[in-house]
Formats: C-alpha cells, structure tokens, sequence
C-alpha cells in the first residue's frame, strides 16, 4: 500500500487515509484465510468422496450376500460406479429386474413366464440404513 501511496508516514496521520491502509492490510489477511478454508474444503471433499465409496462399497457386498444365486454370475455383476458425490450400486445384467421386481408375461421371443420378485436391493437398504449412516460418519469423521 505505502508503494501506491507517496509519503505514508505523512497520510498516516490522516483518519481516512490510516483506515484504508488497515483495510488492505485485513484484505490481505482475509485472502490468507480464505485460501487456509479451500485446502480445508479440498480436504473435506476429498473425505466425502471416501465416506461415499466406503459406504456404497459396503451396501454393495451386503446386496451379493443376499441376492439370488445360480452360478454367480449375477452376484459377481452386481458393482459400484461413483462420482464425486455420488454412488451407484447396481448390476448391468438385463435380467436384474425381473429378479428383483419378478416377471409375470410373455418375453420378446414369446415364452410365458411366471417368475417371482426375489427383491435384494431396497429391502437390504431398509434393513441397514443405519448401519450405513453410521459407516459415512465414521468415515467422515473418525
């Protein structure tokens, strides 16, 4: 500041003049501690972005215990996609709605089915909501 201003001792006599300098002089500390609050924003994101893969990763395994079996391939499908924020634990396979949701009509090839809903997905979050509250804290917060 005293560099754009000439003769600072001289202006710091002057009220205005000696409230702008300390004006600048806090900006400049302000700039300090707003940049200390984005390495702790980038920190805090960064465990976010853990306490989610933690935690879709556990929903994930608690799906494949109780999903259908035959040969495994269904259960070994079943995966979490994350980004960001955000998880998504699913299975890509095409018949993953009908064992969740059952399948009662005629396919695209015209066979007749009558298949029972074996649902895994929704009632394995119900039944651990909390457990998995609880895993996002603790991956959160220690």
């Amino acid at each position: 500041m005293c560099n754009i201003i000439n003769n600072c001792d001289r202006l710091r006599d002057y009220p205005a003049t000696h409230e702008l300098i300390i004006m600048a002089e806090t900006i400049k500390g302000l700039e300090a501690l707003l940049n200390a609050f984005g390495a702790f924003g980038e920190e805090m994101d960064k465990s976010i972005i853990k306490a989610v893969k933690l935690t879709a990763n556990e929903y994930k395994n608690d799906v494949q215990k109780v999903a259908p079996y035959d040969t495994g391939t269904y259960r070994r499908s079943i995966h979490v996609e994350t980004s960001g924020h955000v998880a998504l634990v699913g299975t890509n396979l095409p018949y993953a709605k009908r064992l969740e949701y059952g399948f009662a009509k005629e396919d695209s090839l015209g066979r007749v089915y009558s298949q029972k809903a074996q649902p895994h997905f929704r009632p394995t979050l119900d039944e651990n909501i909390e457990k998995y509250k609880e895993t996002f804290r603790e991956a959160l917060f220690g």
